[in-house]
C-alpha cells in the first residue's frame, strides 16, 4: 500500500468524507436523526473573532510584560549576562504561548449541521433549522470596522490589523441574510467557506452516501 492510498484510508475513517474534508475546521460525516440511514456533515469547530484577537495579544503582551519585567530585575540581582539572553528568550516563548491561549480562551464554537433536506446551526439555546428547498448560498464579507482600521493601521503600523484581516460568514437562506461568525484572520474564513461549498456541491451531486 502506497504513503498516498493509505493516508486516504485513514482520513476516510476519520472524517467518513476523504482527505478533502481534513484538517481546520473539524468536519465529519454524521447519521441524520430523523431520517434512518440518511447521511449528514456535521462541521464542529472553535473560530476566533478580530475583536478577541486583538484582546488576546493584549493579554499575553501584558502577561509578557510583567514576567519580562520579573526577569530583568532577578538578571540585575545575578549580574550575569549568561542569564538575562535566555530569560529574554524565554519570555518571547511565553508570549507566543499565551497568545495561543488566550486565543483559544475567547474563541467561540462554529458548529453547524448539514443534510440533503435542512441545514442546522447552532444557536445559545439550540439548533436553528433551515430547509434547503429554499435557494441558499454561503458566503463572505468584510467587517465594517475594515476600511477604518485599514486606514489607521497605514498611519501606525502598530495599532495592528484585525477587522481588516478577518471577514464575516454569512449564511444566505432565500432572501434572509443569515449571520454566522466573524473569523479572524481571512485565512481561516476562506477555508471554512470553501469547506462549506464542498458540502454543498457534495449533496448535488450526491456524492456524500
Amino acid at each position: 500500500m502506497s504513503w498516498r492510498e493509505f493516508w486516504k484510508k485513514l482520513m476516510n475513517r476519520k472524517t467518513g468524507l476523504g482527505p478533502g474534508f481534513s484538517g481546520w475546521p473539524a468536519t465529519k460525516r454524521i447519521d441524520d436523526p430523523e431520517g434512518a440511514g440518511l447521511p449528514g456533515v456535521e462541521i464542529q469547530d472553535c473560530c476566533l473573532a478580530p475583536g478577541a484577537a486583538r484582546t488576546a495579544e493584549v493579554m499575553a503582551a501584558l502577561l509578557s510584560l510583567a514576567v519580562g519585567a520579573d526577569m530583568v530585575i532577578l538578571s540585575v540581582d545575578v549580574a550575569k549576562l549568561e542569564f538575562f539572553i535566555p530569560a529574554m528568550i524565554g519570555v518571547a516563548g511565553f508570549f507566543f504561548v499565551a497568545k495561543r491561549f488566550f486565543g483559544w480562551l475567547f474563541s467561540r464554537l462554529l458548529w453547524i449541521r448539514i443534510f440533503s433536506d435542512r441545514i442546522e446551526i447552532a444557536g445559545w439555546h439550540r439548533f436553528q433549522c433551515y430547509e434547503t428547498n429554499i435557494g441558499y448560498a454561503f458566503r463572505l464579507d468584510d467587517h465594517e470596522m475594515a476600511i477604518a482600521e485599514e486606514l489607521r493601521w497605514r498611519q501606525n503600523p502598530q495599532s495592528g490589523r484585525y477587522y481588516s484581516d478577518s471577514q464575516r460568514l454569512y449564511f444566505d437562506h432565500g432572501r434572509q441574510p443569515v449571520f454566522l461568525a466573524d473569523v479572524y484572520p481571512k485565512e481561516k474564513a476562506k477555508a471554512v467557506l470553501g469547506r462549506l461549498n464542498a458540502i454543498q456541491h457534495g449533496f448535488s451531486i450526491e456524492s456524500i452516501k
